[in-house]
């Protein structure tokens, strides 16, 4: 009954699509030989596509009586779990294809295959144990029945029971968990940056399970200092958040801040430590943003300053006569207390502030020496309309970050502001009907007893970030090199900016990423160092960085604290050096989640085995995908030959 549903509402669908090909090619195109053949294949290619929306289920299962298995192949399931100590792999005998019992599971997850052998999923370590892909493939592909072996410590148990329930054919679990003893820690949130000898809070987030309550010691260490313990009992697959105070060192730098839970009997040491990096010393300075009349501009140009800078930012939005939104939606100020953020800031962007901001928000403008403003674009001294990059570049200190994009084909930007101090533009603008002599800056560079200053002279950069390709890129070069410009200008330079790793704490062997702004476009030289004298130092390593100073190099197999020297060789500034730390730490909460033992019952009642005949739904062959393929080359084809476009 549904196929004839489908098909009953096809044949409409059809023949109307076949009549606006006909209406297309006998009214609307220049009358040419051979046009009723194209037409007829315009109205093939219609239905197909049609037919395809509708996804009708054809007689015949892929695989038909071939029950699919989809195997967990998670860290858990090499925990030994249950009152015989096995783990549940060895308990399955099951394995997916290409590996052997024992061997590691693969480090992508494999699934949608028709191969009848077991089907991974989940993934390696710190991907988490995720079913529910697995099985949406699976039943796409009209699998007539599946079988899943998991321990039921899936991150995705809600998606999994929405898929049971909607199932029309029958799955079951071998469940092959049981009562482990192991506690772990699954958080630990810690302030970026600290002064030396202060105080700092923190928070420990643990949990753990056992069949019997156990006391679990929890220790956070400070390299090369102080140590706090305590005893908590977080029960069967119970949390705790403990909260608590921290004195960092004396001595400024990076310092590594280690959490460690000690459990009698642990199953499982994967998950015991979690280690994160506090910078000791004095505030960095951060950037920030102001806007009054909030739009998409604010969004991308926070994130941008602070990825190539590497300093902190934090944005604030008028919500009131008095009130400023902070863009995390954590707290509301005051206009006062935005005003102190604004004057001790770093790097301060203005994003269409009033004529008259008031007495602070002025002292705070004239006083902070980089300032980016963003005016307002729709008063009397703006042009209406919309206006596109010219084609050259004007010599500037950012023309060479632009250098070789295109310039042509971008979204334009609006309200242009024609008067101006005559100071080094950026990029040139003109109108669409206009030549060069009409040509108005979109960005103005400029210098002043106070500081350095960029003006934006137009609106609407936001344009050129919402979506991928040359105007993204275009948007991130722009603003990259306007705070190179702003932050090189000698006053109070900021210490180690743009070199350093994005994540100080990496596992074993994963790209660890760089923030190499003063080598942008040239190298980096990075030497480790392991604080273990039996691991053997990595080779030095010299690393290509790209014009947004970006660089990756794989992070060190062994598991360790490695210090790190870093010195720019070639780029914007060679003979930058900087040093810190890189923690190389393998960790896992594969043993968070509980278990999902419901799912087991949800699939026994909502998935009985079918008595329909074996079908297999449409979109699950590839026949019609090449079919309307050749239906569009053929149309294309036969109108170039007849001359149409």
């Amino acid at each position: 009954m549904p196929g004839t549903v489908t098909f009953a509402l096809w044949l409409p669908l059809a023949a109307g699509a076949g009549a606006y090909a006909w209406w297309c090619y006998f009214r609307r195109e220049t009358p040419v030989r051979g046009r009723t053949g194209m037409a007829l294949l315009r109205a093939a290619s219609l239905a197909l596509l049609l037919l395809l929306l509708l996804d009708p289920a054809l007689p015949g299962r892929e695989g038909a009586g071939v029950e699919w298995t989809l195997l967990d192949v998670s860290p858990s399931m090499d925990v030994p779990q249950g009152p015989e100590g096995e783990t549940p792999r060895h308990r399955s005998g099951v394995t997916a294809p290409g590996e052997r019992s024992g061997d590691p599971p693969p480090s992508k997850p494999v699934t949608g295959t028709s191969d009848p052998a077991a089907i991974p999923f989940g993934g390696a370590l710190g991907e988490g144990s995720r079913l529910a892909p697995a099985l949406a493939r699976a039943l796409e592909r009209g699998a007539p029945a599946v079988h899943v072996v998991t321990d039921l410590r899936l991150d995705d148990p809600v998606e999994v029971e929405a898929l049971l329930r909607q199932a029309a054919v029958p799955v079951r679990f071998d469940d092959l968990g049981g009562p482990v003893v192991n506690a772990g820690v699954a958080g630990l949130t810690l302030p970026a940056w600290g002064r030396a000898g202060e105080e700092v809070e923190a928070e420990v987030q643990v949990f753990g399970t056992a069949p019997d309550p156990v006391a679990v010691t929890v220790e956070v260490r400070v390299e090369g200092g102080a140590r706090w313990d305590t005893l908590v009992a977080p029960g069967s697959g119970g949390e705790r958040r403990i909260p608590l105070r921290i004195r960092l060192p004396d001595a400024p730098g990076p310092v590594a801040l280690r959490a460690r839970v000690v459990v009698p009997g642990d199953a499982h040491p994967g998950d015991d430590a979690l280690t994160r990096v506090v910078q000791v010393g004095p505030p960095p300075g951060a950037i920030v943003l102001v806007s009054w009349q909030p739009d998409w501009e604010p969004r991308f140009l926070l994130g941008v300053l602070a990825e190539v800078t590497g300093l902190p930012a934090r944005g604030f939005l008028r919500v009131g006569p008095d009130r400023f939104l902070t863009t995390d939606g954590g707290e509301v100020m005051s206009a006062a207390e935005v005003a102190v953020e604004l004057e001790e800031a770093r790097l301060a962007v203005v994003h269409r502030p009033p004529a008259e901001p008031g007495p602070a928000f002025a002292r705070a403008l004239e006083r902070t020496p980089r300032l980016l403003r963003l005016p307002r674009t729709d008063g009397p001294d703006a042009g209406r309309g919309e206006w596109y990059l010219a084609p050259g570049l004007p010599p500037s200190p950012v023309a060479g970050e632009l250098a070789g994009l295109p310039l042509a084909g971008l979204p334009p930007l609006s309200g242009v502001i024609r008067e101006g101090e005559a100071n080094t533009p950026v990029l040139l603008l003109v109108p669409p009907a206009g030549d060069d002599a009409d040509a108005r800056p979109a960005l103005l560079l400029y210098d002043t007893p106070g500081g350095r200053r960029a003006e934006a002279r137009a609106g609407g950069f936001w344009r050129w970030a919402i979506r991928e390709g040359p105007s993204r890129e275009l948007y991130r070069r722009l603003w990259s090199g306007v705070a190179a410009w702003l932050l090189s200008d000698g006053i109070a330079p900021v210490r180690d900016v743009g070199l350093a790793p994005v994540e100080p704490v990496v596992a074993p062997g994963a790209p660890v990423a760089w923030r190499a702004g003063p080598a942008a476009a040239g190298t980096l030289r990075v030497r480790l160092a392991s604080g273990d004298p039996a691991v053997p130092p990595p080779a030095e390593a010299r690393l290509s960085v790209d014009s947004l100073g970006r660089a990756a190099q794989p992070a060190p197999t062994a598991p360790g604290l490695y210090r790190w020297e870093a010195e720019v060789l070639t780029g914007p500034a060679p003979g930058t050096a900087a040093t810190g730390i890189l923690v190389v730490e393998a960790h896992d909460v594969d043993l968070l989640p509980v278990r999902a033992l419901h799912l087991a019952e949800v699939a026994q009642a909502a998935s009985a085995p079918s008595s329909a005949p074996a079908r297999r739904p449409l979109r699950g062959h590839p026949a019609p995908y090449l079919l309307l393929l050749g239906l569009l080359a053929a149309e294309w084809v036969a109108r170039r030959r007849s001359g149409l476009r």
